[in-house]
Formats: structure tokens, C-alpha cells, sequence
């Protein structure tokens, strides 16, 4: 397989999916703005114990070292990925993963608001845009991208069969695997870096 390959066809993705991108994009937003505000109109005191990641709320309360989180976060978007590989086998697969991004894109407004409202307004705000926002929303696109394409997949083996695709979705799962491991890092050392120099 070319090595731009896999490139040209996610580019090729975006050129021709434009009107599905402006739906997850909305989809996020819209999950993001309800666990902003149920976050707000919480009448319970806001503590690191309210946030949703786990692994994220580990390693604030120093339960988790920088690698352990690495580690723990990488294993965990991989057993999703697994878990989006069956869905896509499924009819409805595309709404499951729509609702999938809702759900997870509701968990990190209430991650942005928690966060914020425990470390302050300079730091909160760095770290929940440049430790989790911007990374996170990343992530997701590629989680969509993925079970776009593993739904693709799934629709072609019911047409023709796997002799088009000579194992080409394991090459995907590797490739996004190896993608959100890369993320994580990046994210990891902007945490280690905000709370580093805002030791407050």
C-alpha cells in the first residue's frame, strides 16, 4: 500500500463529506454546551472527583504518574476502537457512533467546567483548552473518521466480499491506533507543562 494512500483517501474524506462534517461538528458542540450547562446549574460543589475522565482525574489527584496516564489513556481508546470495529458491523452502527460522540462530547463539557472551576481562571482555562479541549476534539474526529470508515468497510464485504480489501482494515485500526497514541503524548506533555509553570 503507497504510504499516501491512506492520506489521500482521508483528505478525499473531507472533500466529499463536507455535510457530515458539519453534522458531527454540531453533534459535538451540542454535547459539549449541555455539559457545560448541567455542569453550571449543578447545585453540587465542584471537586476533582466530579470529573468524568477517570484516567484524567487520576493523574490530578497524583493517583497516576504522566506515563501511567499515557498508558492507561492509550488502552483505553484502543479497547474503543475495538468496541466501534463491532458496532460498524451493525445496521444502525452510524447512529450508535452519533450517539457515541454526543455522549462523550456531553462528558467533556462537564470536564471543562470542573476543571476551570478547580484550578482558576488562568490555569482552568489553560488546561481545560489546551490539556483537553483541542486534544480531545482531535481525538474525536478521529474516532469518527475511523467508524466512518470501518462502516465503509463492512458495506463493501456485503457487496463484493474481502477482495478488494486485502486486509486493509487492520492497516486502518493499526494506523488510528497508533494516532491516538501520539495524541495522548502530545496532550500529556501540555498537562505537564501548564501545571509546571502554574505551580499555584
Amino acid at each position: 500500500m503507497p504510504k499516501t494512500y491512506f492520506f489521500d483517501n482521508v483528505k478525499r474524506f473531507f472533500l466529499l463529506n463536507k455535510t457530515l462534517l458539519i453534522w458531527i461538528c454540531v453533534v459535538i458542540l451540542l454535547g459539549i454546551t449541555t455539559g457545560i450547562f448541567c455542569a453550571l446549574k449543578s447545585n453540587v460543589e465542584l471537586s476533582l472527583c466530579n470529573l468524568q475522565d477517570f484516567t484524567l482525574r487520576n493523574l490530578f489527584l497524583c493517583h497516576y504518574s504522566y506515563f501511567a496516564y499515557i498508558f492507561i489513556k492509550t488502552i483505553i481508546l484502543v479497547l474503543l476502537l475495538g468496541c466501534i470495529f463491532l458496532i460498524s458491523f451493525l445496521g444502525f452502527g452510524s447512529f450508535l457512533l452519533f450517539g457515541l460522540m454526543l455522549y462523550l462530547s456531553y462528558l467533556l463539557g462537564i470536564d471543562i467546567v470542573v476543571i476551570v472551576s478547580i484550578f482558576g481562571l488562568l490555569k482552568g482555562i489553560l488546561l481545560a483548552i489546551l490539556g483537553l479541549f483541542v486534544w480531545q476534539i482531535i481525538i474525536y474526529f478521529a474516532i469518527f473518521i475511523f467508524g466512518y470508515k470501518m462502516i465503509c468497510f463492512n458495506r463493501q464485504l456485503k457487496l463484493y466480499g474481502n477482495c478488494l480489501l486485502h486486509g486493509y482494515e487492520f492497516k486502518v485500526f493499526l494506523f488510528f491506533i497508533i494516532l491516538l497514541s501520539v495524541i495522548i503524548i502530545f496532550q500529556t506533555i501540555f498537562i505537564w507543562l501548564i501545571c509546571k509553570i502554574f505551580v499555584f
